[in-house]
């Protein structure tokens, strides 16, 4: 298969140089854990991430966890005036199989060094979206399950706080969160509002044939003053939220990369709210849209995720989405807006990237000068693609390539933007070293690192080899045969032996 470049195609959601900067994007920290509960369990994880295996994606987790929540909610929907005891059962249970799962996922990321890219990042992210919005309405229907109006203001107002916080998030340009908020916490929060709903009935306390969110002396009670007045308490994060947007707007950092973006969701808060006017009133407190309401709040705060990493505004599509909800319409319509606004995402990013999603991501190095790039470099990165999924390519910078063999004909800048159009590159790292040590290797997460097979034949002892030492003695660099067919030395003495008077064009 011949190598070729890139052609520059937009996608749905994200234009090609914004994919570009979704794949140079790394401000995630792998050594620390962002929640109060994760660091408490941090010990635990660890441990369990090593019987995780190897040929199982972290990505494959987290999705299995929002299946696991999605599942509890239909249940809960279905059986939570026939059977209030298995319903709670079934939350506490799925409260804590989306942690853990989630927590393994990531501790498994950093310890086996799979899935080691801004794609399995966002996708991790995405999935801890969905499930703690989809946990929040589970728990908020336990809570207030008597009361669907309450429930909707109650749910509404948690998921507003979550998007806020992804909205802060975006203003700073990182992917910090508040330590003591996450879905640790979140899910931690739901087990015990179901062990509430479920302990209750078992000590004569509540009602087990009663309706669901019918706890009666079986919530604390300062759980039932919290939860007293959920419409003034939504109300209050309303108004903040939306004084936090005029304030944001008025700085002069929001008025640069993401100017646009608090007046947008400005909108879709506002349109959130007619719509719990619409739909919370006592003539219509069912269950209609719950579900797909949930989605939606959870991919408004997807959409910021990828703003922060693309580094562009909230997608119009997050604003129509946010009127569809007010508008009436099929229950399914929102799962199925979220499911295409999602899939086209990742489909569109890992085309792109060359990452696949759901597996288990290998990095793969090789490096270089790559000067003039031509068809035996490009050679190179399609042999190394065959060697994993995920190919770092290292390219010399200046200053050291004026000091091998000749200086280059190409700037840095110029031989980069060259091998990021070539097919199968993945990423590129910029002024890499001559030497590939072993902290580069754990820098960069690297599984094989691919040498030329002269520096065997000229190095029989690993520890003589001044470029790949180290790859060698940790048993991960593989010999790449050397293209003789064609070198930069071979097209500058072409070019050079080649005369003015041959030229039959004087441009």
């Amino acid at each position: 298969m011949a190598a070729h470049t890139i052609r520059p195609v937009n996608g749905l959601f994200l234009t090609f140089s914004e994919k570009d900067r979704v794949a140079e994007w790394s401000e995630y920290e792998y050594g620390t854990y962002q929640s109060v509960v994760g660091r408490a369990f941090a010990p635990a994880l660890e441990r369990l991430a090593l019987l995780v295996p190897r040929n199982l994606s972290p990505n494959a987790l987290s999705l299995a966890a929002v299946a696991l929540v999605a599942q509890a909610w239909i249940f809960c929907a279905l059986r939570a005036h026939s059977q209030p005891l298995l319903v709670g059962r079934a939350a506490l249970a799925a409260a804590g199989a989306f942690w853990a799962f989630c927590a393994v996922a990531e501790a498994n990321a950093r310890s086996a060094k799979v899935n080691d890219s801004s794609l399995g990042v966002l996708f991790r992210s995405v999935c801890k979206l969905v499930g703690s919005a989809l946990l929040i309405d589970l728990a908020c229907a336990l809570l207030l399950g008597h009361d669907p109006s309450a429930k909707w203001y109650c749910a509404e107002g948690v998921q507003t706080v979550m998007l806020m916080r992804h909205f802060s998030a975006l203003m700073q340009g990182t992917q910090r969160r508040l330590a003591a908020i996450g879905h640790a916490e979140l899910a931690v929060g739901a087990a015990g509002l179901a062990a509430s709903w479920w302990l209750g009935p078992c000590a004569g306390q509540g009602q087990p044939g009663g309706r669901a969110g019918a706890l009666g002396g079986a919530a604390p009670w300062a759980l039932h003053c919290a939860a007293a007045q959920p419409k003034v308490l939504y109300w209050g994060v309303l108004v903040l939220s939306l004084c936090r947007l005029s304030w944001s707007r008025r700085r002069k950092e929001a008025q640069g990369r993401h100017g646009g973006t608090p007046g947008m969701l400005a909108v879709v808060l506002v349109l959130r709210c007619l719509a719990g006017a619409a739909r919370a009133g006592p003539a219509e407190v069912a269950e209609h849209g719950s579900f797909g309401e949930s989605l939606f709040m959870a991919t408004a705060a997807s959409d910021l995720l990828v703003a922060n990493m693309a580094g562009r505004e909230l997608h119009p599509w997050i604003v129509v989405m946010a009127i569809m909800t007010v508008l009436p319409a099929p229950a399914m319509l929102m799962p199925c807006l979220s499911a295409a606004y999602h899939g086209a995402v990742f489909i569109d990013l890992s085309y792109h990237l060359n990452i696949p999603v759901l597996q288990v991501v290998r990095n793969v190095y090789c490096d270089g000068i790559f000067d003039l790039c031509h068809i035996g470099h490009k050679n190179l990165f399609r042999r190394a693609s065959k060697l994993g999924s995920h190919v770092k390519v290292g390219v010399i910078g200046d200053a050291d390539a004026n000091s091998y063999k000749r200086p280059p004909v190409m700037t840095a800048a110029e031989r980069e933007r060259e091998v990021r159009g070539c097919k199968g590159v993945s990423q590129i790292i910029q002024n890499a070293p001559f030497l590939v040590s072993a902290e580069f290797i754990a820098k960069h997460r690297i599984d094989v690192v691919c040498a030329g097979e002269e520096y065997f034949e000229r190095f029989p002892d690993p520890d003589d080899d001044p470029y790949y030492r180290d790859a060698r003695r940790l048993g991960i660099a593989v010999p790449m045969p050397r293209s003789w067919e064609m070198s930069t030395t071979d097209l500058i003495q072409r070019i050079q032996a080649r005369g003015k008077d041959e030229k039959k064009s004087p441009t």
